[in-house]
């Protein structure tokens, strides 16, 4: 696991996906990651709200861009969905390089988690990956990159 800060006290046992900031020139970027997030956290025990239900709610309350989302307390989400803690990420590199018959993908993400409570960050992470498509045997090789990167952030 990365850096940052981790508050086990709080015991979080619901985890609130925000729609990902993408800073990258990859239009699709934040929607490839919004399909494959909530697995992976759900897996090690926590509560994820459903990501289309958290983008109409979010939407209604005047908050459907991205940008306001990440800049809004974290306090103000619990009254909304009842959760316990939310997971602001920003995707910061998304580009691909084509080299004869290869192509490789390299992201990176940055993952915050902020108590719904006091609005506190509890932990912060980040993760850079790469992979080739060539190399995969998977179906979907960016969805397998993508879970990878969020199995490979221990939520606390």
């Amino acid at each position: 696991m990365g850096g940052g800060a981790k508050r086990r006290h709080e015991n979080p046992s619901s985890v609130l996906g925000d729609p990902p900031l993408n800073t990258t020139v990859n239009v699709d970027a934040a929607d490839y990651f919004v399909s494959t997030i909530s697995r992976p956290i759900a897996e090690r025990g926590y509560y994820v709200f459903p990501a289309h239900m958290v983008k109409r709610l979010l939407d209604d309350e005047g908050l459907s861009d991205a940008g306001l989302v990440h800049q809004a307390d974290a306090s103000r989400f619990a009254p909304l969905f009842g959760c316990d803690t939310v997971m602001f990420v920003e995707i910061s590199r998304w580009d691909s390089q084509y080299i004869v018959i290869t192509t490789s993908t390299n992201v990176e993400f940055h993952y915050t988690l902020k108590s719904c409570d006091t609005g506190a960050t509890l932990w912060t992470d980040t993760q850079a990956m790469s992979y080739s498509p060539q190399a995969s045997n998977s179906g979907n090789p960016l969805v397998d990159l993508i879970a990878q990167a969020v199995v490979a952030v221990t939520c606390p």
